[in-house]
């Protein structure tokens, strides 16, 4: 859906300069968004998609988030007589469960994730990387 959103944002606000955004792929069937890295300075909840740049405060690593922080700059996204409608869909869309649309019969693949995280959890990692994997467990 991000993907989507930066495709089609057209051009910024006036006043404001385009944004670059580049992809970096974070490949979770390899576990990527539960390396210590991404936990500890991207997103503790271990999930994509995430908007990092320096000249944000800390990550924005929620999609609808992501949507609405360029829709302030890039007004063509949501324009101003359409903004209750697209929003309240931009917000249903959003709500659906990435797991039941992508993995729906398939429990064991978050299954397979618990159990990474205790495998993590049993080795020797620092305490930082400890509290960030026990928090990713229960989410």
């Amino acid at each position: 859906m991000v993907r989507q959103t930066i495709a089609i944002r057209g051009q910024p606000r006036d006043g404001y300069p385009a944004i670059p955004i580049s992809e970096v792929v974070v490949d979770i069937f390899n576990e990527e968004q539960l390396s210590q890295h991404f936990l500890c300075e991207i997103n503790a909840l271990g999930q994509v998609p995430v908007l990092e740049s320096k000249w944000l405060e800390k990550p924005i690593a929620d999609s609808v988030d992501i949507t609405h922080f360029l829709a302030e700059r890039y007004p063509s996204l949501i324009p101003v007589s359409h903004n209750e409608q697209i929003t309240k869909l931009l917000n249903d869309l959003h709500a659906l469960n990435y797991f039941s649309l992508s993995f729906s019969g398939r429990e064991y693949v978050a299954e397979g994730l618990k159990q990474s995280v205790i495998k993590r959890l049993a080795g020797e990692v620092s305490p930082r990387y400890r509290d960030a994997l026990t928090f990713k467990l229960g989410v």
